[in-house]
């Protein structure tokens, strides 16, 4: 297992997924990230498959169970042969019976297994492994399906942040564009110094059409998803994180590594048993030509029970080569889970480095965005006493806008890289 480097960073995870009940209590249109993943790995095709493996797991147990029950033939044959037995021939003087070439046999056959060295037991431990993988591999299919529904949500968040960003920037525009009307009416302004204001309005508009149909589209698809209704006055909320301890990864990729280990000691030990003496009871009963009495040529009953042994004891060295490439297979699957630990933890030191980096970028960028705003308000004063023109003040208008906007990525950036963190951990 991968020892999580600073614990503290993971503490104040996890919660980040999970908002308050009280809240989406008082407002259904309110959305999560963790009520979108719940959503979605209930009502997604994938769920479907769980309940089948189980249906097909109990169906392997119960043929299992009914090879331990007698196993009950019925058998018929009629045969033509050259030659029979030739009593006079084989002792001179005595006149045999002449025995018949066509020959008739039918016969109801019993088969009782008695001892199987617990082959039953161990061929159910093996298909319960194997139930157990398929549910583990469905799992990282569902872990992968996580991934989609994270990208969809915070593609929302940028969205619905760039649009508060824009909307006020288009507020302080009006505000401005009714100062320089009015201005205009009493000929204290130029028209061009106003149409400079009005262009750039468009401009925010075009934006505003463009960004409000990638949010369509991304709801669209997030309900899809999800299988939750929504529409373009839901709100997706990411809540602010809490602190939670948690020290190992739980990935389910790891996780059916180790199930298929377990699967092959399990292979392994019921080669085992098959290799053992095996046990049974038999019986038969039927009619024919000739009967166990060879020497009649009458149709006759008969019957026979008894017991029977069987042991392999010699196959040429395959169960040795059985296991032999059973090893090698539980070797392959250690390299695999050392070559995978490898990488997840590469991926961890990578996060956590990129969430210092953020963190540190978004305290400096708070600085630019006020710093900014004062020279944006130095600058509408200037427009006011004429010393720059409408496109100047614009162009510093604009800095704000993308300043603002700076931060707030760099803040969804780091949220993103937490719930990439957690995903990665296997803790999603």
């Amino acid at each position: 297992m991968v020892k999580i480097i600073k614990m503290g960073i993971l503490a104040c995870l996890i919660p980040l997924l999970w908002l308050p009940a009280t809240s989406l209590a008082q407002s259904p249109k309110n959305l999560s990230l963790k009520m979108l993943l719940d959503s979605t790995l209930a009502n997604y095709p994938l769920h479907k498959k769980e309940p089948l493996f189980e249906q097909q797991w109990q169906l392997q147990t119960q043929q299992v169970d009914k090879q331990n029950l007698p196993q009950l033939e019925l058998n018929g044959k009629a045969s033509y042969q050259n030659e029979v037995i030739d009593i006079g021939a084989v002792m001179p003087g005595f006149a045999g019976p002449e025995l018949s070439k066509d020959q008739y046999r039918f016969s109801l056959d019993i088969k009782q297994s008695i001892y199987k060295g617990n082959f039953t037991r161990k061929q159910k431990e093996l298909y319960g492994a194997q139930k157990d993988a398929s549910l583990k591999q469905l799992e990282i299919e569902q872990h992968a399906l996580k991934a989609k529904v994270v990208e969809l949500f915070f593609g929302l968040q940028f969205n619905d942040n760039q649009q508060q960003i824009l909307r006020t920037y288009r507020t302080q525009l009006e505000s401005k564009i009714a100062e320089f009307e009015a201005l205009l009416r009493n000929g204290s302004l130029l028209q061009s110094s106003l149409d400079g204001l009005l262009l750039e309005k468009l401009k925010i508009n075009q934006q505003f059409t463009e960004i409000e149909n990638d949010r369509v589209k991304l709801v669209k698809n997030l309900s899809e998803i999800s299988g939750l209704a929504m529409d373009t006055a839901t709100v997706f909320i990411l809540d602010e994180p809490a602190v939670s301890l948690a020290e190992n990864q739980q990935r389910p990729e790891y996780q059916l590594m180790e199930l298929n280990q377990q699967q092959i000691n399990t292979g392994k030990k019921l080669l085992d048993v098959k290799y053992q003496p095996m046990l049974y009871a038999f019986g038969s009963a039927g009619y024919g030509r000739p009967g166990f009495n060879m020497l009649s040529d009458d149709f006759a009953d008969f019957y026979m029970i008894g017991i029977g042994l069987n042991w392999k004891l010699w196959d040429w060295q395959q169960g040795k080569h059985d296991k032999q490439l059973y090893e090698l297979n539980a070797d392959i699957i250690e390299v695999q889970k050392e070559t995978f630990l490898k990488g997840l933890q590469t991926s961890l030191n990578s996060f956590e480095q990129e969430m210092l980096k953020l963190q540190s970028l978004i305290a400096s960028d708070q600085d630019i965005v006020d710093m900014q705003n004062r020279i944006a308000l130095t600058a509408e004063n200037q427009l006011q006493n004429g010393v720059i023109t409408s496109s100047q003040y614009v162009e510093e208008l604009e800095k704000v806008q993308q300043y603002q906007l700076q931060l707030v990525t760099r803040k969804l950036q780091l949220n993103l890289t937490k719930i990439n963190y957690l995903w990665a951990l296997g803790l999603l």
